[in-house]
Parts: C-alpha cells; structure tokens; sequence
C-alpha cells in the first residue's frame, strides 16, 4: 500500500481495536499518529529510527513516520523511547 492508505488504515484503526504490525519473533507491534514522508526503500524497511522523531517506515510508494509504538507486552511509549530502549533498528523490518 501507499504511504498515505497505511497512514489512513492506522488512524481509522486508533486508539481501538489498534493498527498492528507483525515485528518477526518478538510479537505484534502497535503503531499510532503517522505521518505520511516521501522517502522510499523496500516496503516494511525501516528507513530511520530517530530518538526524536521516531521510525520511518517504507511502503509500497513513500515513507511512514511512525510517533508512539506499543510493542507486545509493553505499554504505550513514544517511538522514540522505543529505540533508545534498542526496540528497533534501520534496516529492521516490520509486516
């Protein structure tokens, strides 16, 4: 999908039942407040994890900016902690 159906699909699906992403063996990961970018790379890739402005994620045309995350277990955080608490990486891959 684009990077603007991706951004419509997590916030039509905020706050319930949630938009989520599979993150390989560590459980679905919730992602909340997209921002539509125009980079590219391999759709699912992470682009950028920025401690301040979060994860850039490609899609199947552009990039999401990814702001607060929930990973499995875990409570609601900004992005950003997530990845000083090493939750994600760039080249990591989502979906």
């Amino acid at each position: 999908l684009s990077a603007t159906e991706v951004s419509r699909w997590i916030r039509g699906l905020d706050d319930v039942p949630g938009a989520w992403t599979p993150q390989g063996d560590r459980g679905p990961l919730k992602v909340f407040r997209p921002k539509v970018e125009g980079d590219s790379g391999e759709p699912g890739t992470v682009l950028d994890a920025d401690p301040q402005s979060g994860i850039l994620v490609a899609c199947g045309e552009g990039a999401v900016r990814i702001a607060e995350v929930q990973p499995a277990g875990k409570r609601r955080m900004t992005a950003g902690e997530w990845v000083r608490g090493r939750g994600i990486a760039v080249g990591d891959r989502l979906g």
